[in-house]
């Protein structure tokens, strides 16, 4: 009997982990692009927190403005008031009310300068951070599109390595091709035929029996690793 040639197999399992690397590629592409846009969504989310947190500001400086004319307001009804008053301690009354609201004026609008210098600061950092945060989204918007022109490249290549992947499967002896499409569904990941090399088969490197080694070493047939059950051959 004379020597099994491997060759075909050999070539078919080259092709085989060619599509086997571009699928890996395809199928992170989704992945990597939903981290992308998972990560624009929140810098989206970020920024409007961030407006958020500023027209608090503004609407607290308009509710303090509202509590100083509410104040105001009072103020010239109770004057009004003290003109028609003939009684002092209603005079007095109205006084003291007055004093209260002119107080809570002064209060108010010490409180209101404050937010106002808050406000001040509170804008230039909203402009800086939705510059950074548009300069961010920017990017991974960049990557996304990265992505995309990648996975149709990834695409592209994957079917032309499935098209030279049949080509070379129709070269192969129906035998041989069983052999290693049997191999293929047991063993998940490649090689799949690899040499025995110091009595260890390369793909699971751990020692063969002395029949496979015998077996591997005269290459009639196809001999199997009785660990991991890779097609082994005896590499001259």
């Amino acid at each position: 009997m004379g020597a099994l040639d491997l060759s075909s197999l050999l070539i078919l399992q080259d092709r085989d982990s060619r599509c086997e690397q571009f699928r890996r590629q395809v199928e992170q592409f989704p992945r990597e692009r939903a981290e992308a846009e998972e990560k624009i969504k929140a810098l989206r989310s970020q920024r409007e927190k961030a407006q958020t947190d500023f027209q608090q500001l503004e609407v607290k400086r308009k509710v303090l403005e509202g509590e100083v004319a509410d104040a105001e307001e009072k103020i010239r009804r109770y004057r009004t008031q003290q003109l028609s008053v003939k009684k002092v301690d209603e005079f007095e009354a109205l006084n003291h009310e007055i004093a209260a609201l002119e107080k809570r004026i002064s209060e108010t609008e010490d409180a209101e300068l404050e937010l106002l210098e808050a406000i001040d600061s509170g804008k230039v950092t909203l402009e800086r951070v939705s510059a950074e945060i548009a300069e961010q989204i920017t990017l991974y918007e960049h990557e996304i599109a990265r992505l995309n022109e990648a996975e149709v490249s990834a695409r592209t290549d994957l079917k032309e390595a499935e098209e030279a992947l049949e080509s070379a499967r129709a070269d192969i002896a129906p035998s041989l091709l069983d052999s290693y499409t049997a191999v293929r569904r047991q063993v998940k990941r490649g090689p799949w035929v690899v040499p025995v090399k110091d009595s260890r088969c390369q793909g699971c490197h751990i020692k063969v029996s002395g029949d496979v080694e015998s077996e591997a070493r005269r290459g009639h047939q196809i001999v199997r690793c009785d660990n991991c059950s890779r097609i082994v051959f005896w590499e001259r």
